[in-house]
Protein backbone atom coordinates (compact mmCIF):
# COMPACT_ATOMS: atom_id res chain seq x y z
CA UNK A 1 0.00 0.00 0.00
CA UNK A 2 1.27 3.57 -0.91
CA UNK A 3 -0.83 6.65 1.57
CA UNK A 4 -0.58 9.99 -0.70
CA UNK A 5 -1.65 13.41 0.83
CA UNK A 6 -4.96 14.78 -1.00
CA UNK A 7 -7.58 12.91 -3.27
CA UNK A 8 -6.98 11.02 -6.30
CA UNK A 9 -9.69 11.67 -8.94
CA UNK A 10 -10.30 9.60 -12.09
CA UNK A 11 -10.20 11.85 -14.68
CA UNK A 12 -13.74 11.95 -16.63
CA UNK A 13 -14.20 10.18 -20.16
CA UNK A 14 -10.27 8.98 -20.09
CA UNK A 15 -10.36 5.58 -21.25
CA UNK A 16 -8.15 3.74 -20.04
CA UNK A 17 -8.40 5.41 -16.80
CA UNK A 18 -6.45 8.46 -15.87
CA UNK A 19 -6.06 9.85 -12.66
CA UNK A 20 -5.00 13.05 -11.23
CA UNK A 21 -4.19 14.06 -7.51
CA UNK A 22 -5.94 17.06 -6.02
CA UNK A 23 -4.31 19.25 -2.71
CA UNK A 24 -6.64 18.90 0.48
CA UNK A 25 -9.17 21.76 0.63
CA UNK A 26 -9.92 24.10 -1.56
CA UNK A 27 -8.88 27.30 -0.31
CA UNK A 28 -11.73 28.24 2.33
CA UNK A 29 -11.72 30.93 4.79
CA UNK A 30 -9.24 29.30 7.92
CA UNK A 31 -8.06 26.28 5.60
CA UNK A 32 -4.75 24.88 7.43
CA UNK A 33 -1.01 24.62 5.87
CA UNK A 34 -1.94 21.29 4.34
CA UNK A 35 1.52 21.68 2.87
CA UNK A 36 2.71 21.10 6.24
CA UNK A 37 1.73 17.46 5.88
CA UNK A 38 4.09 14.59 4.67
CA UNK A 39 3.47 14.00 1.12
CA UNK A 40 3.94 10.54 1.20
CA UNK A 41 3.97 8.24 4.03
CA UNK A 42 6.58 5.68 4.06
CA UNK A 43 7.43 2.58 6.19
CA UNK A 44 9.69 2.82 9.28
CA UNK A 45 11.62 -0.12 7.32
CA UNK A 46 12.03 1.99 3.84
CA UNK A 47 15.19 2.71 2.57
CA UNK A 48 17.74 4.98 2.35
CA UNK A 49 16.87 6.02 5.73
CA UNK A 50 14.82 3.32 7.92
CA UNK A 51 14.50 4.49 11.34
CA UNK A 52 16.57 3.02 14.20
CA UNK A 53 15.77 0.49 16.32
CA UNK A 54 15.13 1.73 19.63
CA UNK A 55 17.14 1.43 22.74
CA UNK A 56 16.88 -2.55 23.81
CA UNK A 57 15.64 -4.11 20.76
CA UNK A 58 18.78 -5.17 19.49
CA UNK A 59 17.90 -8.55 20.97
CA UNK A 60 14.68 -8.83 19.61
CA UNK A 61 13.97 -9.74 15.69
CA UNK A 62 13.90 -6.84 13.45
CA UNK A 63 10.58 -7.89 12.12
CA UNK A 64 8.81 -6.60 15.38
CA UNK A 65 9.79 -3.56 14.52
CA UNK A 66 10.23 -2.86 11.06
CA UNK A 67 6.21 -3.82 9.85
CA UNK A 68 5.61 -4.65 6.34
CA UNK A 69 2.02 -4.05 6.47
CA UNK A 70 -0.77 -2.47 8.56
CA UNK A 71 -4.73 -2.89 9.33
CA UNK A 72 -6.46 0.65 7.55
CA UNK A 73 -9.77 1.93 7.90
CA UNK A 74 -11.19 3.23 4.84
CA UNK A 75 -14.06 5.69 4.03
CA UNK A 76 -16.30 4.90 1.45
CA UNK A 77 -19.94 6.02 0.74
CA UNK A 78 -21.68 2.72 -0.13
CA UNK A 79 -24.85 4.31 -1.63
CA UNK A 80 -22.65 4.97 -4.28
CA UNK A 81 -20.94 2.14 -5.51
CA UNK A 82 -17.67 2.39 -2.83
CA UNK A 83 -17.24 5.64 -4.23
CA UNK A 84 -15.47 8.89 -2.41
CA UNK A 85 -17.20 10.80 0.13
CA UNK A 86 -18.56 14.02 -0.81
CA UNK A 87 -20.17 16.79 1.95
CA UNK A 88 -21.25 19.84 0.36
CA UNK A 89 -23.11 22.64 3.32
CA UNK A 90 -24.74 25.87 2.28
CA UNK A 91 -22.53 27.98 4.66
CA UNK A 92 -24.48 31.00 4.15
CA UNK A 93 -28.20 30.69 5.56
CA UNK A 94 -30.63 31.92 3.24
CA UNK A 95 -28.30 34.18 1.37
CA UNK A 96 -27.55 33.02 -2.24
CA UNK A 97 -24.45 31.33 -3.24
CA UNK A 98 -22.45 29.69 -0.44
CA UNK A 99 -22.71 25.94 -1.03
CA UNK A 100 -18.90 24.74 -0.40
CA UNK A 101 -17.44 20.76 0.32
CA UNK A 102 -16.68 20.75 3.88
CA UNK A 103 -15.19 17.57 3.97
CA UNK A 104 -10.96 17.50 2.52
CA UNK A 105 -9.61 14.20 2.24
CA UNK A 106 -6.07 14.02 3.72
CA UNK A 107 -4.95 11.21 2.48
CA UNK A 108 -5.50 8.46 0.52
CA UNK A 109 -4.07 4.91 0.05
CA UNK A 110 -2.87 3.35 -3.22
CA UNK A 111 -3.30 -0.75 -3.48
CA UNK A 112 -0.28 -2.29 -5.15
CA UNK A 113 -2.20 -3.59 -8.03
CA UNK A 114 -3.55 0.28 -8.20
CA UNK A 115 -6.88 -0.65 -8.36
CA UNK A 116 -7.71 0.70 -5.15
CA UNK A 117 -7.56 4.74 -4.21
CA UNK A 118 -9.87 5.20 -1.68
CA UNK A 119 -9.61 8.16 0.93
CA UNK A 120 -7.93 6.97 4.06
CA UNK A 121 -7.90 10.38 6.50
CA UNK A 122 -10.31 13.60 6.40
CA UNK A 123 -10.86 16.45 8.10
CA UNK A 124 -14.86 17.71 8.58
CA UNK A 125 -15.04 21.10 9.24
CA UNK A 126 -18.72 22.14 8.09
CA UNK A 127 -21.90 22.70 10.41
CA UNK A 128 -23.24 19.74 11.61
CA UNK A 129 -20.67 19.60 14.36
CA UNK A 130 -17.11 20.75 15.43
CA UNK A 131 -14.38 19.86 13.55
CA UNK A 132 -13.49 16.26 13.09
CA UNK A 133 -10.51 15.01 12.44
CA UNK A 134 -10.56 10.93 10.78
CA UNK A 135 -6.90 8.67 10.65
CA UNK A 136 -7.74 5.04 9.19
CA UNK A 137 -4.52 4.31 10.16
CA UNK A 138 -2.18 3.68 13.34
CA UNK A 139 -0.47 6.39 14.07
CA UNK A 140 3.08 4.66 14.48
CA UNK A 141 2.97 2.79 10.92
CA UNK A 142 5.19 5.77 8.91
CA UNK A 143 8.63 6.94 10.23
CA UNK A 144 8.79 8.88 13.03
CA UNK A 145 9.67 12.19 11.67
CA UNK A 146 6.11 11.67 9.92
CA UNK A 147 4.08 10.77 12.40
CA UNK A 148 5.83 14.16 14.26
CA UNK A 149 4.32 15.55 11.46
CA UNK A 150 1.15 14.91 11.54
CA UNK A 151 1.02 15.57 14.85
CA UNK A 152 2.17 18.94 15.22
CA UNK A 153 -0.12 19.95 12.60
CA UNK A 154 -3.23 18.28 14.00
CA UNK A 155 -2.34 19.70 17.43
CA UNK A 156 -1.40 23.46 16.09
CA UNK A 157 -3.01 24.01 12.69
CA UNK A 158 -6.17 22.64 13.40
CA UNK A 159 -6.79 22.58 17.57
CA UNK A 160 -4.73 25.53 17.65
CA UNK A 161 -2.09 24.60 20.09
CA UNK A 162 1.42 26.14 20.11
CA UNK A 163 3.84 24.16 19.98
CA UNK A 164 5.65 25.87 22.83
CA UNK A 165 1.98 25.87 25.25
CA UNK A 166 3.37 23.74 28.32
CA UNK A 167 0.83 23.51 31.17
CA UNK A 168 3.27 24.43 34.56
CA UNK A 169 2.40 23.12 38.51
CA UNK A 170 -0.55 24.15 39.95
CA UNK A 171 0.08 25.60 43.57
CA UNK A 172 -1.06 23.83 46.26
CA UNK A 173 -4.34 24.85 48.23
CA UNK A 174 -4.01 24.91 52.28
CA UNK A 175 -7.17 23.03 53.60
CA UNK A 176 -8.13 23.76 56.90
CA UNK A 177 -9.25 20.74 58.47
CA UNK A 178 -13.22 21.84 60.30
CA UNK A 179 -13.36 18.50 62.47
CA UNK A 180 -14.21 19.00 66.17
CA UNK A 181 -11.07 18.64 68.62
CA UNK A 182 -11.60 15.64 70.01
CA UNK A 183 -13.91 13.65 67.56
CA UNK A 184 -12.14 11.64 64.89
CA UNK A 185 -12.69 12.68 61.23
CA UNK A 186 -13.54 9.33 58.91
CA UNK A 187 -11.71 8.84 55.97
CA UNK A 188 -12.37 9.99 52.83
CA UNK A 189 -14.01 6.90 51.15
CA UNK A 190 -12.12 5.04 48.51
CA UNK A 191 -12.60 3.91 45.19
CA UNK A 192 -14.01 0.22 45.54
CA UNK A 193 -13.08 -2.65 43.61
CA UNK A 194 -15.51 -3.01 40.13
CA UNK A 195 -15.15 -1.83 36.45
CA UNK A 196 -16.73 1.30 35.73
CA UNK A 197 -18.31 2.22 32.54
CA UNK A 198 -19.25 5.04 30.38
CA UNK A 199 -21.04 5.43 27.18
CA UNK A 200 -20.18 7.93 24.55
CA UNK A 201 -23.14 9.03 22.06
CA UNK A 202 -21.79 8.94 18.48
CA UNK A 203 -23.35 10.19 15.50
CA UNK A 204 -22.24 8.51 12.62
CA UNK A 205 -21.84 10.04 9.22
CA UNK A 206 -19.69 8.70 6.49
CA UNK A 207 -17.41 6.91 9.04
CA UNK A 208 -16.24 10.10 11.25
CA UNK A 209 -14.89 10.00 14.44
CA UNK A 210 -14.45 12.60 17.08
CA UNK A 211 -10.84 13.10 18.21
CA UNK A 212 -9.56 12.59 21.73
CA UNK A 213 -9.14 16.19 23.34
CA UNK A 214 -5.94 16.60 24.82
CA UNK A 215 -3.59 19.37 26.86
CA UNK A 216 -0.12 20.24 27.23
CA UNK A 217 2.59 20.39 24.22
CA UNK A 218 2.91 18.53 21.70
CA UNK A 219 3.70 14.72 22.63
CA UNK A 220 6.80 13.76 21.25
CA UNK A 221 6.25 10.15 19.51
CA UNK A 222 8.04 6.99 21.57
CA UNK A 223 8.89 4.21 19.64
Amino acid sequence: KEVRRGARMRIPNTIPPQYRVDPPGRGWTGQPNYSRLPEVLQLRRELPNPDPLPPFRDQQSPSNFYQSSFGAEILADQLIGGGPNVIREDLNGSAPGGVESTLDTLYHYITPSNSGFQPIATYYHGLDNTPLVFMGFPLWFPKRAQAQQIVDFVLQDIWGIPADFVVGPQPARAVRSAATPGIRKPAAPGIGRGNASGGAATRTLNARRTPSPTSGRTPRIQK
